[in-house]
């Protein structure tokens, strides 16, 4: 597998400047929430990337003026390690940007599907393939939620799976509705590849099940693209 991160820079999250704020850097370096949720299902998910070097993106945030829905995070297109998307993630916090006041996830879903299509035929060179997981970390909100459906819709032909990881203390209904949009298609020619897990809700649980929530479908859906590519075990 291929592990890839988007974090939610809209002004859902708060200020960062504010202790209320999701995206707020703890004097003491405690870590906030977007901290926790990154190594902790980055770990999960990264037990199965080989090279453990993970593309990580922003959206959500506005750089002169300007909104930007996927923007690189890191000095790297890919960074070595969760202690590295870490480190990344704080640098950006720290550079003073502005928060969007929307946030339109269809941009990292494509960059995600580009880098997904691209890693894959670079293994099927050398006689391989390769899978990727996106793992979205969002306060929430989101505008256009048809947009994103269509979006998500497309990529399901891709070898791609999505992961969202909710944030906080939204009702995610928009995230609800993503995660399940797909099981409602009875043209056939949707895969579902897409699964909402509330972080929270399991981390202060102990973090119990927080395993089986994350990779509960990514499995199935892995084999689903391959019966849908003709690809067989042995290949």
């Amino acid at each position: 597998l291929q592990l890839c991160f988007a974090i939610d820079f809209n002004e859902c999250n708060g200020d960062p400047r504010s202790p209320e704020s999701r995206h707020y850097l703890n004097p003491d370096d405690s870590p906030n929430e977007y901290e926790l949720a990154i190594r902790t299902v980055g770990t999960i998910l990264s037990k199965y990337d080989l090279d453990c070097e993970f593309p990580v993106w922003g959206f959500g945030a506005r750089f002169c003026g300007k909104l930007q829905n996927c923007f690189q995070i890191g000095p790297d297109p890919e960074l070595d390690g969760i202690d590295s998307v870490i480190d990344s993630y704080k640098d950006c916090v720290r550079w003073g940007f502005t928060l969007g006041r929307t946030a339109i996830l269809t941009e990292v879903v494509n960059e995600a599907v580009k880098y997904a299509t691209r890693t894959e035929e670079e293994a099927r060179k050398i006689g391989d393939h390769c899978y990727t997981v996106l793992l979205i970390l969002t306060g929430g909100t989101v505008d256009f939620v048809d947009c994103h459906a269509d979006s998500i819709a497309a990529a399901s032909h891709s070898p791609l799976s999505i992961v969202v990881v909710g944030i906080g203390e939204s009702d995610f209904e928009d995230m609800q509705y993503l995660d399940e949009f797909a099981e409602d298609d009875h043209t056939g020619q949707i895969r579902d590849i897409t699964k909402f897990v509330p972080f929270r809700q399991f981390f202060d649980n102990g973090g119990e099940g927080l395993e089986e929530a994350v990779m509960a479908q990514v499995p199935d859906q892995l084999v689903d693209w391959m019966y849908s590519e003709n690809i067989k075990p042995d290949e």
